[in-house]
């Protein structure tokens, strides 16, 4: 059964980097360009089924990746699918702020493809 991620960031090179690095482990990759098409996409029906990881970045405009966990939370949309959040600011408050909310894991950025696999290896159980 081939999984899905949905990649949420409003920096399209991240994006990119994220689904070229997950789809060589053989997920697809759905991507959204704010925490507010991201949120679209959870809604739509049958998206969640075969989900398996939610990646999103932490500041982005029109809703950002903790507003995003917060709706996903508050809505339980996807509430076994780890999140991971990616940051350019590794802010220590910010960070306790996404664990709290549910977060799996943060990578900060600019990050490396070892970076996300491990991360990935850490949410996802086979």
């Amino acid at each position: 059964m081939v999984k899905k991620v949905l990649s949420v960031d409003d920096d399209p090179m991240i994006r990119d980097l994220v689904k070229q690095i997950l789809e060589a482990e053989g997920f697809i990759v759905e991507s959204a360009e704010n925490g507010q098409l991201g949120l679209c996409k959870l809604e739509q029906d049958g998206f969640n089924q075969d989900l398996a990881l939610i990646v999103l970045d932490v500041s982005m405009p029109v809703m950002s990746g903790l507003e995003l966990l917060t709706t996903l939370k508050e809505r339980n949309l996807a509430p076994d699918v780890p999140v991971i959040m990616l940051t350019g600011e590794a802010k220590h408050e910010d960070m306790l702020k996404g664990y709290n909310l549910g977060a799996d894991y943060y990578i900060t950025k600019p990050f490396t493809r070892l970076q996300l696999k491990h991360g990935l290896e850490l949410v996802i159980s086979e």
